[in-house]
């Protein structure tokens, strides 16, 4: 499996190129059964399975590698599951790809907000700082 979904912080090129040392091909695309949540106290956010019809926004990114692979999941905090889930591209094509999921039973436990997060506002008044703080990792 070589395609992933992101729905967050890795939406951003120069996020993605810090972590796994390369830009690759995306689309926007929409994982139906998914949305994204506000992670309280955190400025990314978690994606959960949805019960009503929701679909998360995001990328697919293509030709992932295995090493890249690798430094997302280090990238990534420990209470995400990565999955193989199916999502739709523009052209309401079907997809395969790997994404990271909040488990339903660390959903309490790490503060999900009922907000939907925002990538307006994370561009606006988180980007920079993210960017800074991820450098130094």
């Amino acid at each position: 499996m070589d395609k992933l979904f992101v729905y967050g912080t890795l939406m951003h090129d120069g996020i993605f190129r810090q972590v796994t040392g390369a830009a690759l091909p995306s689309l926007p695309a929409i994982a139906p059964g998914h949305m994204v949540r506000s992670l309280i106290g955190h400025v990314y956010p978690v994606m959960i399975r949805a019960h009503d019809g929701q679909s998360a926004c995001g990328r697919i990114i293509r030709h992932v590698s295995p090493s890249q692979l690798k430094a997302l999941d280090d990238y990534e905090d420990d209470f995400y599951d990565r999955e193989i889930i199916r999502v739709l591209d523009g052209n309401q094509q079907v997809h395969h790809a790997w994404a990271y999921i909040l488990p339903p039973q660390s959903a309490l436990s790490v503060g999900v907000a009922s907000a939907p997060w925002s990538w307006p506002d994370f561009v606006e008044n988180h980007l920079d700082s993210f960017l800074k703080s991820i450098s130094r990792r």
